[in-house]
């Protein structure tokens, strides 16, 4: 049904996140930041960053050299999404993914802080 698909859909998203966040959480590999007017988590990880970020309603992930700079057109399609945002505070990572105007919300705590608190 389409309520099962939703759910799938979220579920899926909202799982793909937090893994990547799971595999970048150490003391300030994690932040949010306002790029190319949206809004992306920031995984650094030695001279490499992932960004993963909603760009006209699809979740996308970059992976570039911290050289490199960020363009929102060159990541990686995931899934198509209404909207995704972030945000820390007190060491606490808020996602909020929403999908067919169906909002769900996971908490992460991150390990040793984060390097901007939004």
């Amino acid at each position: 049904t389409q309520t099962m698909e939703m759910n799938y859909n979220q579920n899926t998203v909202m799982q793909y996140i937090i893994e990547k966040v799971r595999q970048g959480n150490a003391y300030q590999q994690i932040e949010v930041k306002e790029l190319e007017d949206c809004q992306a988590l920031c995984i650094s990880q030695n001279d490499y960053t992932t960004y993963i970020y909603e760009d006209q309603h699809v979740l996308k992930e970059l992976f570039i050299h911290n050289e490199e700079s960020f363009h929102k057109g060159n990541g990686t399609t995931i899934m198509e999404v209404d909207k995704v945002s972030f945000s820390i505070s007190h060491s606490l990572l808020e996602i909020n993914v929403a999908i067919h105007n169906e909002l769900q919300t996971s908490y992460i705590s991150l390990i040793g802080g984060a390097t901007d608190e939004t």
